[in-house]
């Protein structure tokens, strides 16, 4: 059988288990890794980079020169800044959580000649699926 006749069976029949099994063990499961910053690093990066640096000069020079008024200013653009750059990552990271619920977590796959429902995070390369079937199957409740 040559690898037309091959890919064509495994079309009809799907994956077998072995094959799924083998697959999952090279390329491991079907899910990125997350790794959420904490707040306090998620806001110390604020002052962090060129901008932000430009502005700590200023207040350091305005505070050399013994400009106070200068250096109020400067220090008030800084942190208001910060804080507003700081709510909107807050409210972007949000939306992105909430879209990651609305996503698929089953999919409908063909494994060893038979349609079943697996979570997504099963699939490996060359599965089979029914996309449709994926993307409307509700979100399974968390536990």
């Amino acid at each position: 059988m040559d690898k037309k006749e091959s890919f064509q069976a495994d079309a009809i029949h799907g994956l077998r288990s072995e094959e799924v099994e083998k697959q999952r063990q090279q390329y491991g499961y079907n899910e990125i890794e997350e790794h959420e910053e904490t707040a306090w690093h998620r806001m110390f990066r604020r002052f962090w980079g060129p901008i932000p640096w430009m502005i700590e000069a200023a207040a350091v020079l305005s505070a050399l020169a013994q400009r106070w008024e200068d250096l109020i200013i400067i220090l008030v653009l800084l942190f208001v800044n910060s804080g507003v750059d700081y709510y909107q990552e807050s409210k972007a990271l949000s939306a992105i959580k909430v879209l990651k619920q609305k996503l698929a977590r089953m999919a409908l796959v063909l494994r060893d000649g038979k349609w079943i429902q697996l979570p997504s995070r099963e699939l490996v390369p060359m599965t089979s699926s029914n996309s449709k079937a994926a993307i409307l199957s509700p979100p399974m409740p968390s536990s």
